[in-house]
């Protein structure tokens, strides 16, 4: 049907109103956009080009307790591209492709290997435009040099001072002190508080004192405060310009540590040709004089990173210089677990100047146990079996009193159970019924009874709570907690957290049997036979147990040396443990290490 005129008219008319209605809004939107909504599109566009870089704070050291610095920052001087100055027409792409040609040029003057690919650049600018790319560490002066050359002809090329963890004594208590390295920014806990673009990690503890004092409770550690830095950037994600506003960092607090380090050094000295480790600790405190597990290796291997191949060839070495023996190692005893045993005796009654006839070995269960004197001791008594270290007297005098009475000394003296070290330690194994049974399949006898009385067999003690144990028999039978880190100060010195002596347990004893202890201690180094007379110094007075443990077995049986000893010279009381891995004995191996340690140490 054909339409009229005035209908034609009428539909343009509204066609036309449609159109002006669209425009009206449109024009309506426009104004909203432009003016009511001015300000937040202007902070919108704000926030697109102003980022915050983090800016890591200064770790604070690690000091002795006579001050020795064990741990600092220092400058070490790297070549940085900052990549904004470096930018060529063309786009991204071509930049990097300069930034890589200039970096080849460099590593060739500087005779160094070029092990960054051109993919790193790019990814860099894609990824952290903002930061500049360290492509060089650690300058020589005269590398520095050939870098000024270059960077006046071609500008963003900078020498950047950076600061790295540095351990000026180098391997000393070296498992002990751990490393610091920068962090991963996956694992940082304010990662989303930045744009990974523009995020500088801490120096962060990785392992020891360098992990564990990162912070404390109720004040700051190693760890400081970063701060931020507000820049303008391009859409590339280059910096155009600075802005005034920043937060400062806070630099760490420093810990100062018991440790001596003279008494560090001598030890290590003496214990740098062989396998095992030694503690010393005052008695009346808890605190770690000195802590070597040897061999060690060179802290700063691991500063600011360690190769592959370093780590490999450290992971690989037979004789684990990654591995704390001090604190992680966990020996069967041999004889220094001879005063428990005693103790359990004299608990239960027995005379210890009650004579009986050693002749060379105890058959328990037709089991023959032979004696450290082939041809036997003769007549002993608890004085003489601990000073010349008689298994006969001590096994059979073990299956008289049972395994329930020396799991009760073995127990209050620590065995089986955390001593409370900062660092943890092995718990050691505590003899026990149930664990033989699911172990072995087989019930406990008086033969194994007989084998732990002279530490041999199911039980194992860790370093650590050896040297405890041996500072327990010296003050009165306390337990007290072994400590390293002795105080937290801030950058002027002042005392922010100090710690405090600790008992976290006492000997089942009394201290006239301690005593009787103490005497037999005695007769081990200053008697003729005594297995300790190696230690015999003429400037304290020592008292001591030797120990002599077999391990493995045959063909492959090898004897591990032990001694616990300790001494009062002055004020204080030291306690000691020494532990030579694949030794001849304790009388041989440890014994003259005591004596020289004592003697060179309080000459001094």
């Amino acid at each position: 049907m054909a339409l009229n005129i005035d209908d034609k008219r009428w539909r343009i008319v509204i066609i036309l109103g449609v159109i002006m209605m669209i425009f009206l809004l449109m024009l309506i939107k426009a104004f909203q956009e432009q003016i009511s909504l001015s300000d937040e599109h202007q902070q919108a566009v704000s926030r697109q080009s102003l980022r915050r870089i983090r800016i890591p704070a200064n770790r604070g050291k690690i000091f002795s307790a006579d001050l020795q610095v064990m741990a600092e920052n220092i400058v070490s001087y790297d070549v940085n591209f900052y990549l904004a100055e470096m930018r060529q027409p063309g786009g991204p792409g071509r930049t990097v492709k300069y930034a890589y040609e200039l970096y080849k040029e460099l590593a060739e003057k500087l005779n160094r290997q070029a092990v960054l690919r051109e993919e790193d650049i790019s990814h860099h600018v894609n990824w952290k435009p903002g930061l500049p790319l360290t492509v060089f560490t650690n300058l020589s002066d005269r590398e520095i040099a050939k870098v000024f050359k270059l960077a006046a002809e071609h500008p963003g090329i900078e020498v950047t001072p950076n600061s790295i963890r540095y351990y000026p004594l180098f391997d000393s208590a070296a498992q002990i002190i751990g490393y610091a390295q920068k962090q991963r920014q996956e694992l940082a806990l304010d990662r989303k508080d930045f744009f990974a673009q523009y995020y500088q990690s801490d120096l962060v503890g990785i392992e020891g004192l360098e992990k564990y004092c990162d912070s404390f409770p109720n004040v700051r550690g190693l760890r400081g405060e970063p701060g931020f830095q507000v820049i303008k950037v391009d859409n590339y994600g280059f910096v155009r310009e600075i802005v005034d506003r920043s937060k400062n960092t806070e630099d760490g607090n420093n810990v100062v540590l018991t440790i001596d380090s003279h008494a560090q050094r001598i030890a290590e000295n003496l214990m740098h040709n062989l396998v095992g480790s030694m503690i010393v600790m005052d008695a009346e405190t808890g605190e770690i004089i000195a802590i070597t597990s040897q061999p060690s290796y060179n802290l700063n291997l691991f500063s600011p990173f360690i190769t592959a191949p370093r780590y490999r060839a450290l992971l690989n070495d037979p004789d684990k210089p990654l591995f704390n023996r001090a604190l992680y190692g966990s020996y069967m005893p041999g004889s220094i677990i001879k005063p428990l045993s005693a103790l359990a005796f004299l608990a239960n009654g027995i005379d210890p100047e009650e004579e009986m006839i050693c002749d060379g070995h105890t058959i328990v269960n037709g089991v023959r146990i032979n004696c450290t004197a082939r041809n036997g001791h003769g007549p002993v008594n608890l004085y003489s079996a601990l000073e010349k270290s008689c298994n006969d007297y001590i096994i059979e005098h073990a299956v008289a009193v049972g395994l329930d009475e020396l799991v009760k000394q073995f127990s209050a003296a620590g065995i089986g159970r955390d001593t409370g070290f900062e660092l943890g330690n092995a718990k050691g194994h505590l003899p026990d019924r149930e664990y033989l049974k699911k172990r072995e399949n087989r019930n406990w006898s008086n033969t194994d009874t007989g084998y732990v009385s002279i530490g041999q067999g199911q039980v194992e003690m860790s370093p650590m709570q050896a040297v405890v144990y041996a500072g327990a028999l010296a003050n009165g039978g306390k337990l007290m907690k072994p400590f390293i880190v002795k105080k937290v100060v801030d950058g002027n010195g002042a005392v922010l957290w100090e710690n405090i002596p600790e008992i976290t347990g006492r000997l089942a004893t009394s201290q006239k049997h301690l005593d009787i202890i103490k005497q037999a201690m005695f007769q081990v180094v200053h008697a003729a036979r005594g297995t300790g007379r190696r230690a015999y110094s003429d400037l304290l007075t020592i008292y001591a147990k030797t120990g002599t443990a077999e391990v493995g077995r045959k063909p492959n049986l090898r004897n591990n040396s032990l001694l616990i000893c300790f001494a009062t010279y002055g004020k204080r009381t030291y306690a000691m443990v020494i532990i030579v891995e694949n030794g001849t004995g304790g009388g041989r191996d440890c014994a003259p290490l005591t004596k020289e340690f004592f003697e060179k140490y309080l000459q001094l």
